[in-house]
């Protein structure tokens, strides 16, 4: 289950400009039962890129993303300063960090040290329903978790030269963020303020967030408009729903969550969902859906603390 590092009051970033690969030695170096996962499943001669893909003639490829290196916090006043290392590391240490849960027995804290962390941005969005506060959510598409609901309503891995090309990117959490909320609901929200709120632990999985809070609270009309008509513009290229990056909107309520445990997996139950037709038009039903790890984590930090969903609802103005 995924987990709250740290609250963020102010974000550091220290952006190492080479790779940090299978050879990388010191603070850099990845734990070694990763790399060896890493090397013996044949990840490490993958595609590094689209271009070599297609000339190999294979779908998919080990692009260069980033991730977290270490994280130092510093506190006074209820006040937490969080400086971060990010790296350019190749997605698929995180593939090789997933299969070594799935086949081993692992301890939680072998896990913590053994996660390659990474990194991506991902947005968290209060809007009002039914008089009621609720966290904006996206029902996950043709991606890692399709059909789970993810606790942000936009979240995805930083490209690598967000991180190494300072002249063009001068805040690459905001250039993530930014990037992946067009690309999955449509809008970037520009209109609207943000700031860096929580470090999100997901190391089973091998990743973690920096989860930027929305401020203000947002109409969900607004984002079910935009959701509606950059599904709509996409379903007229492709036709296909089972690609959408996003299958739907999912209303979370923010006072009470009514957990229900199958399979051994934890599922929301009675969730609003709105979900494109095949004419892009959004559906509203009442559905049970499972969770990603991130949205496990949030949730239980909401909930553990009732300051906590005060403290966010403040910084909101809700």
């Amino acid at each position: 289950m995924a987990r709250i590092i740290t609250e963020i009051n102010d974000l550091q970033l220290v952006r190492v400009p080479f790779e940090r690969d299978e050879h990388s030695i010191g603070d850099l170096a990845l734990h070694p039962r990763v790399v060896q996962r890493y090397i013996e499943a044949g990840y490490a001669d993958q595609p590094k890129s689209k271009d070599q893909a297609k000339e190999r003639d294979v779908k998919g490829w080990n692009g260069l993303n980033t991730s977290l290196v270490n994280h130092q916090i510093y506190s006074e006043r209820n006040q937490n300063v969080v400086a971060v290392t990010l790296a350019p590391t190749r997605y698929l240490f995180r593939q090789a960090m997933e299969d070594l849960v799935r086949q081993e027995i692992l301890t939680s804290e072998e896990i913590l040290q053994m996660s390659p962390n990474l990194t991506g941005s991902s947005l968290l969005v209060v809007g009002r329903y039914n008089y009621s506060p609720v966290l904006i959510a996206q029902l996950k598409g043709d991606a890692l978790g399709s059909g789970e609901i993810h606790g942000a309503l936009a979240a995805g891995g930083m490209p690598g030269h967000f991180v190494t090309d300072t002249k063009k990117y001068v805040d690459p959490v905001s250039a993530c963020l930014k990037k992946e909320a067009v690309e999955e609901v449509g809008t970037s929200f520009e209109s609207h303020g943000k700031r860096p709120y929580l470090l999100v632990g997901e190391e089973e999985t091998g990743q973690c967030s920096i989860a930027n809070l929305l401020l203000g609270v947002l109409p969900l009309e607004d984002v079910l408009d935009a959701y509606q008509e950059s599904v709509t513009a996409s379903l007229k290229v492709d036709g296909d729903k089972k690609r959408l990056e996003v299958a739907g909107i999912a209303v979370l309520p923010l006072e009470r969550t009514l957990f229900t445990i199958r399979d051994s997996k934890r599922v929301l139950a009675g969730i609003t969902c709105y979900t494109p037709k095949g004419d892009g038009t959004l559906e509203r039903t009442i559905q049970d859906r499972g969770m990603r790890p991130y949205t496990q984590g949030v949730l239980n930090y909401l909930h553990q603390k009732s300051q906590n969903l005060t403290k966010m609802l403040d910084a909101i103005g809700f």
